[in-house]
């Protein structure tokens, strides 16, 4: 009897240090997937540092460039790979005379504001990393002028919605603009946490190998279209700011055209 006993121990004893390996290497697999996945495959070994942004190279010694998702001639983004977190960003970046820094990255806390990670800049380039979201902005729309009305309403109702919860805790996002809206497949909003203000009445040049085309100046100063003339004037702005921001998209929404027109403002 005692030796059924020690033999249906000694099997026990098997079973599970044979349950306790197989989970130990199950756990190393996931561990593994997990350490190959965060990058979707997208991590190049072989992609070497860059001064100046180019896809398939790495920018600012820690985000590999892997497909360029927007560029307007002024303002290029990247999706990227933050080698130093581990993790898929949208990489914003501009002509470094064009902005003014904004230190407080994680002043906007919102769900349907999205993470801005990092602000910098080096050499003639400014840049900020937010959260990797696979959506279009509002300026996608705009241009194909293929919003419903309703939706449109919607849209900014929800946005405002948003402005004014970040209100409440006394913090302004002063850089409302359609780059920084965007939309899900169910046209649900986002907003782009700003992590620099545009500063309009600096004279641009091109960086290195940054193609800041005359469109690109133009597209640039024609953001003034949607700030309030404080902000334009390199004032500091207030609530109010956001709400004119609001007020003149909703009129380029509805209206197809922008509040004053393209060529209309002054600076």
């Amino acid at each position: 009897e005692s030796n059924l006993v020690a033999k249906k121990n000694t099997s026990q004893n098997v079973a599970k240090d044979g349950a306790e390996k197989k989970w130990t290497a199950i756990s190393k697999d996931i561990f593994s997937l997990k350490q190959e996945k965060w990058h979707w495959g997208l991590l190049d070994a072989t992609a070497l540092h860059c001064e100046s942004p180019k896809v398939g190279t790495i920018f600012a010694r820690r985000y590999q460039l892997t497909r360029l998702l927007q560029e307007n001639g002024w303002e290029f983004v990247y999706q990227a790979l933050d080698l130093e977190k581990e993790r898929i960003v949208s990489l914003t970046i501009v002509a470094r005379q064009s902005v003014e820094l904004r230190p407080d990255t994680n002043a906007l806390s919102h769900p349907e504001i999205i993470p801005l990670f990092d602000v910098g800049e080096i050499g003639q380039y400014a840049y900020t990393a937010h959260e990797y979201f696979a959506g279009r902005s509002l300026s996608f729309f705009l241009q194909e002028k293929n919003l419903e009305l309703l939706d449109a309403v919607e849209i900014i109702i929800k946005v405002a919605q948003i402005i004014a919860s970040v209100h409440k805790n006394g913090i302004l996002h002063n850089d409302l603009r359609p780059d920084h809206i965007l939309l899900d497949e169910e046209l649900n909003p986002r907003l782009r946490s700003p992590g620099f203000w545009i500063k309009f009445k600096t004279p641009i040049n091109s960086p290195p190998n940054f193609s800041l085309t005359p469109h690109g100046v133009f597209y640039w100063k024609r953001q003034a279209i949607y700030y309030s003339p404080e902000i334009v004037q390199g004032e500091t702005g207030d609530f109010h700011s956001d709400i004119f921001s609001l007020g003149a998209i909703l009129y380029h929404l509805v209206t197809f055209y922008p509040p004053f027109g393209y060529h209309k403002f002054s600076l």
